[in-house]
């Protein structure tokens, strides 16, 4: 029993863990740049989006371009490198999906909120403010699923076969 202990909490092991938490925090931190960056520039180009400050577009919506698609599919791959089993690989995964996909829809709220000035009309009700961060919440997932999570989900896979391979 003494001996799993130690083993459990040797300097090794800590390493796999600050190894596994970068390489999750580099995916959450990728994944949310990228979701933000599609929203906050497709805002920023159509000028009917902004000019009349339309919460949820129903055509012209935010949708990642094909540079986009690359940069998610080689940051998945290479991030999923640094995983250390395939444990951590699809836990470290879901996780970031979840984390990301919080961190952007924080940001169109608050992008609704005060960028589009919606929140001088929501704030007069007391819970008004369910109606921006509904249509962020839906925003932000017609971004992500499945345009963003596909290409993430194939480069970790093809990741977690050339590191099958002992390429890495």
């Amino acid at each position: 029993m003494i001996e799993m202990l130690e083993g459990a909490f040797s300097v090794g092991s800590r390493c796999i863990r600050k190894k596994d938490l970068i390489a999750f925090l580099l995916l959450t931190a990728a994944l949310s740049l990228i979701v933000i960056k599609i929203f906050w520039l497709t805002y920023m180009e159509v000028y009917r989006l902004l000019h009349y400050r339309e919460i949820f577009a129903l055509y012209q919506a935010p949708a990642p371009q094909w540079i986009d698609i690359l940069l998610l599919l080689i940051a998945s791959f290479l991030i999923a490198s640094l995983f250390s089993t395939a444990k951590t690989l699809v836990y470290g995964f879901i996780l970031s999906f979840f984390f990301s996909f919080l961190v952007a829809v924080v940001y169109v709220f608050l992008f609704i909120w005060y960028t589009l000035g919606w929140g001088e009309i929501f704030s007069l009700g007391p819970y008004d403010w369910e109606v921006p961060l509904f249509f962020s919440i839906l925003n932000v997932f017609r971004i992500m699923f499945p345009i963003v999570i596909a290409p993430c989900l194939v480069g970790a896979l093809i990741a977690f076969l050339v590191r099958g391979l002992n390429i890495f």
